[in-house]
């Protein structure tokens, strides 16, 4: 199994290459039962463009660290410490939608 890859490092998540053509990346929060927080998803979308502009990546593995769970989800707390965007077209998608 492949320890080394040209990915770089990242905060969020461990990324491998166990063999040819397949990544693993696994979220690496397990003190947050791998919460997704803006912070973290913003680094997905960065890892997940950079990996689908590689020829050599067939599959992508995502799996969570820790023994407890995959990813809890949304992280609750993080956001409710952030400020609302009212208004932002980004976050309003859903009332856009309806028309």
């Amino acid at each position: 199994m492949s320890q080394s890859n040209n990915y770089g490092s990242y905060k969020y998540f461990l990324v491998t290459s166990p063999s040819a053509y397949i990544v693993h990346v696994e979220i690496n929060r397990p003190s947050k039962l791998n919460a997704i927080s803006t912070a973290v998803w913003q680094e997905f979308g960065q890892l997940f463009h950079q990996l689908s502009r590689d020829p050599d990546v067939r599959a992508v593995v995502l799996s969570g660290a820790g023994e407890r769970a995959f990813t809890s989800g949304l992280d609750v707390q993080a956001a409710s410490q952030e400020p609302v965007l009212a208004g932002s077209d980004d976050v309003d998608v859903a009332r856009r939608a309806k028309g």
